[in-house]
């Protein structure tokens, strides 16, 4: 349903909306399209409605990538800003919530 601010209401638990956001963002990492920016900045209007269990997730997201960014051996610069920035306020957000459970 939509809103006067263009918002709308989606019908899915929090933890089938963050696979959704997990599996978006993991199609997105290294593309050279539109799809990263718009992923990461939909991930950056919801940090507020992640919990531990998905901070893990998506920080084991951008580590696998970069990862296999080596073994593939891709540019090493093919990451969009608004993904350097998503994966920066998700570390911010790891250590001031106090998570203690293994990113790498």
């Amino acid at each position: 349903m939509k809103n006067r601010d263009n918002i709308v209401e989606v019908k899915a638990s929090l933890d089938v909306l963050w696979f959704m956001f997990g599996s978006a963002l993991r199609y997105g990492l290294g593309r050279q399209s539109y799809a990263p920016d718009l992923i990461a900045r939909v991930i950056k209007d919801n940090l507020p409605l992640l919990n531990e269990k998905w901070t893990v997730n998506l920080l084991r997201d951008f580590n696998d990538y970069e990862r296999d960014r080596i073994v593939w051996q891709k540019n090493k610069d093919d990451l969009c800003q608004s993904c350097l920035e998503l994966r920066r306020l998700l570390l911010e957000l790891y250590a001031e919530r106090g998570y203690k459970h293994p990113i790498d």
